[in-house]
């Protein structure tokens, strides 16, 4: 028995330090006399590399080395480097990471969320074959290449907390819970140096996601956004319940910077509840985005409300279900949309190959002194829809007929915005002919500064305010039930979990 316990005792990290210890060759990686630093110094595979890692305490800080000339190749265990310290860990290569015979190595690392002081940053000098994958570190993650990145970099920052419940309360015989759920996270960055490239770029963070390009990437998406979501539960006691949900969209700041060294070769999309900023100096292939509204979380904010009643007894009982469904667009906490700056500057000798796009809740702007080929849209207004519906459903309890079923909307459409603004130095080109199209529409004011050349149609256009109300009612019809009303909204409010 005494064996069989120790068998279960040691569990995977105890499988990885067996597996290590079955290395002869262990000695190409060797650990500090502090205890936090493994450094490679001969050719060698990721089980070895691995299970090095794994000797030292899971709780302690982590710095890998790979040095420069070292091979680390795919073992037959594992086929990534893959480190498991929480803390501050780092990853330093400025060797190669898988070789063409044995197939690629990348880098992937999953921390814990629960502490900012679980960080996660690599720097790489050498050659990646394979991706990088980082998540959940709960502190700020980031990459540094000077070096090759062959595959895609994704940081995922972005943390789901919950539901979580208090464990209700009653007072004078009314019980109320609240559920909280929350999306939150930390900052994310990817910065490629001069000489070095990457493939694909995508950083999703709670705070402030960020790209820096002065060599080359495939490609750059970066969401700074997140939110929160409580659900109060009551009930009476004598048979009506209510079920409020409230989801409000939070987010932070998305930069993209392609340095005049710098080229993306496909598209380059930014996405930040405080603000959105792609800065150009470089060459993009594709199109460029730079998006502050909360459009880019669907069910921003949502109420759904749901009380449940029963009068009489047996074959007279009565239930009545009251469905109320708030759904306010892209609408933030209180009925106002959410979102801020949204800015793309296309600097001189820059060049953009596809189209710009600027949209901003506080204002839009594109600055341009390069060359842009595609269309051009500056916006800082937008008009979007609150939805309330009031379902009310009676049906005998004895029969389960249907007696009456009443659905009654109101909309309240709102145009909220900014200024709109684009400018054009002397050394600027926006289009190529008739087909192309500019159009600059903010809500304050709308304004185009052209000192270069426009070869496109060309619309400027401020919007104004508007605040319009509808309300229409319909005739008793076999409409969905309330419950499936409140499906359908919780199915939205998931949506916003990018």
């Amino acid at each position: 028995m005494k064996t069989s316990k120790m068998n279960l005792a040691l569990g995977v990290a105890g499988a990885a330090i067996a597996m290590g210890q079955a290395y002869p060759a262990m000695a190409t990686c060797t650990t500090s006399s502090s205890g936090t630093t493994v450094t490679c110094t001969a050719d060698d595979n990721t089980d070895v590399v691995n299970a090095t890692t794994a000797l030292l305490p899971t709780a302690g800080n982590l710095t890998l080395a790979v040095n420069s000339g070292v091979e680390i190749v795919q073992g037959t265990v594992t086929a990534d480097v893959m480190p498991t310290q929480l803390g501050a860990v780092a990853v330093n290569n400025n060797g190669t990471l898988g070789i063409a015979t044995t197939g690629p190595v990348g880098v992937i690392y999953t921390g814990d969320a629960t502490s900012a002081a679980n960080t996660f940053n690599l720097n790489n000098t050498g050659l990646i074959t394979g991706g990088v994958s980082i998540s959940q570190t709960g502190g700020a993650a980031g990459v540094t290449t000077s070096g090759v990145i062959v595959g895609p970099i994704s940081i995922d920052n972005q943390t789901n907390s919950g539901p979580v419940s208090d464990g209700g309360h009653t007072v004078n015989g009314v019980t109320t819970t609240i559920i909280t759920t929350t999306v939150g996270g930390a900052d994310g960055s990817v910065t490629v140096d001069a000489g070095g490239s990457a493939g694909a770029i995508s950083v999703s963070a709670g705070n402030s996601a960020t790209a820096t390009v002065a060599g080359s990437a495939d490609s750059v998406s970066l969401i700074a956004a997140a939110g929160t979501q409580v659900e109060t539960l009551t009930d009476d006691g004598a048979g009506t319940t209510t079920d409020h949900v409230v989801f409000t969209a939070t987010g932070g700041d998305a930069l993209a910077t392609i340095a005049a060294t710098g080229s993306v070769a496909n598209d380059v999309t930014v996405g930040g509840l405080t603000s959105a900023t792609v800065v150009n100096g470089g060459s993009i292939g594709g199109d460029v985005s730079a998006n502050s509204l909360t459009a880019l979380a669907s069910g921003a904010t949502s109420v759904d409300d749901v009380t449940h009643s029963v009068t009489g007894t047996g074959a007279t009982a009565v239930a009545t279900d009251t469905s109320t469904t708030t759904t306010v667009g892209i609408f933030g906490a209180g009925g106002v949309i959410l979102g801020g700056d949204a800015l793309v500057q296309n600097l001189a000798d820059a060049t953009i190959d596809g189209a710009v796009s600027s949209t901003g809740l506080t204002s839009a702007g594109f600055e341009n002194a390069g060359t842009v080929s595609g269309d051009v849209n500056v916006s800082s207004t937008t008009t979007q829809g609150s939805l309330t519906v009031s379902n009310s459903t009676s049906t005998q309890v004895s029969t389960g007929n249907l007696l009456d079923h009443h659905l009654d909307y109101h909309y309240a459409f709102d145009t909220q915005g900014g200024d709109a603004s684009l400018s054009n130095a002397a050394s600027g080109l926006i289009g190529t002919g008739s087909d192309s199209s500019v159009t600059v529409d903010g809500l304050a004011s709308a304004t185009l500064d052209n000192s270069g050349t426009i070869d496109a149609a060309t619309t400027v256009n401020a919007t104004g305010s508007a605040l319009n109300y509808m309300t229409l009612a319909t005739p008793p019809t076999p409409t969905p039930p309330p419950a499936f009303l409140r499906r359908m909204k919780r199915g939205q409010a998931s949506q916003f979990q990018m």
